[in-house]
């Protein structure tokens, strides 16, 4: 069996989760006569490349289309459609599993539609909850939890307000497109900023369009969690098309440690990408207060937006307990975290499942973490690990000065952490899946 994986970045230039998962989801389907090839696109060059990143090739489809408007809302295809079709037509894959479908001049629909047009079976995995939620958070107006069914004023709302509009501003705008879509005036045709602004119901209407019909040039999804299967389902999602496998450790295990806490500071850790969507602002923010002789923190992760890095730096300058440790090897990630008593997640988006609460799972330490959706679904607060709420820095506070003075609360939750899942049954859950859909007719 021959898989093609389609995603808009890889390793080892891209380290993110998706990147991760697939690499490690590879090298378990290698153990099983699987063989597999990665495409991703060569963004703004006209030549294909190739490399090798562990054994299996990556190639880079030519892909030098600019970002113009046409593109970016999905009007016209991206110039790499014709490369990317090409390496498809050679490579002859069984399947063509997606991994990311990012519109723009990255993989999109177009791309999806193509390779089921040329009678290649397609699935496609959910990683992130961008395929339903604007934001990406599933935080209505970043106060409550949504339920997640896309309703087009209710949404265009939510994402004004995260863009930051306030005031007569964001009341005017939220008028005018409520106008335009009792009137079903669709105001993009004005090409500009105003014209997408007062359509904002209208795009919201087609992040829906666009599930719906990823679903009917699809053989199949892949969930990831059982909350992003359900909200698929409220969006109109077939059952019958949706496949939980649920995420496992792209690692090899190792024996958890339960260490007894032999000094008086509470050993904080964070893992991953230095950008907002991590949150990583919001916990060095809830420090700044916290006697420094009390707490440490160590930062492990590659900066990925300056800004924000520049941001995070200038929140935690004078703070002497905080230490930037730089970018860390996914083997090396277990035995660095079981140096510390919590890992902290304040993710300020919802996503499926960090890798690295698993990983904090598989080095037996217990995790303080934002409540978005798919932090909630494995922390259990007060059991194995604690929630605060959603990009709240003074309730984040309050749980880290409560873990200060209840030490004995962190030890009593490494005892009731879960067993993870292997990626080998994650691999053979996939194997199964892959043969149900080519046996499919």
């Amino acid at each position: 069996m021959k898989i093609v994986h389609v995603l808009s970045s890889y390793l080892p230039y891209q380290i993110a989760g998706t990147e991760v998962y697939v690499s490690a989801l590879i090298r378990e389907l290698k153990k099983r006569n699987i063989n597999s090839k990665v495409i991703i696109p060569n963004i703004g060059k006209t030549e294909n490349e190739y490399y090798f990143f562990e054994e299996t090739e990556i190639i880079k489809y030519a892909e030098p289309s600019a970002e113009k408007r046409s593109i970016l809302t999905g009007n016209e295809a991206p110039m790499g459609l014709v490369p990317f079709i090409k390496i498809l037509k050679s490579e002859q894959p069984d399947l063509v599993h997606f991994h990311e479908v990012a519109g723009g001049v990255g993989v999109g629909i177009y791309h999806v539609q193509a390779a089921k047009e040329m009678g290649l079976k397609t699935i496609m995995t959910f990683h992130l909850a961008k395929y339903t939620c604007k934001t990406g958070s599933l935080m209505y107006m970043n106060q409550t939890k949504c339920d997640g069914v896309i309703r087009e004023l209710q949404c265009s709302k939510c994402w004004l307000n995260e863009s930051g509009e306030t005031g007569l501003r964001f009341l005017a705008i939220k008028a005018g497109y409520t106008l335009m879509h009792y009137l079903n005036i669709d105001t993009r045709f004005l090409k500009n900023s105003l014209g997408t602004a007062l359509a904002l119901p209208k795009v919201i209407e087609g992040i829906r369009n666009n599930l719906l019909k990823l679903q009917s040039i699809t053989d199949g999804f892949i969930v990831l969690t059982e909350w992003y299967k359900n909200i698929l389902i409220k969006n109109g999602v077939k059952e019958s098309h949706l496949s939980l496998i649920k995420q496992g450790l792209p690692v090899e295990f190792v024996e958890k440690i339960i260490t007894v806490k032999k000094n008086e500071k509470l050993r904080l850790v964070f893992v991953g990408r230095v950008s907002h969507f991590k949150g990583l602002d919001i916990l060095l923010s809830a420090l700044k207060d916290i006697p420094q002789n009390r707490v440490d923190l160590e930062i492990y992760g590659a900066a990925t937006e300056q800004d924000y890095l520049d941001k995070c730096l200038q929140i935690s300058a004078g703070n002497s307990n905080v230490f930037w440790k730089g970018t860390i090897a996914p083997n090396l990630v277990i035995n660095t975290l079981q140096e510390h008593d919590v890992l902290c997640i304040p993710s300020a988006v919802s996503e499926m499942g960090p890798f690295v609460l698993k990983e904090a799972f598989a080095a037996g330490i217990p995790v303080l973490a934002s409540n978005v959706y798919g932090n909630a679904e494995q922390v259990i607060d007060g059991e194995n690990g604690w929630l605060f709420k959603f990009k709240d820095v003074a309730h984040l506070k309050n749980k880290i000065e409560y873990l200060m003075e209840n030490s004995s609360l962190i030890e009593d939750a490494k005892l009731k952490i879960p067993v993870v899942k292997s990626f080998e049954t994650v691999a053979k859950e996939h194997e199964k899946l892959y043969k149900e859909i080519l046996a499919a007719v």
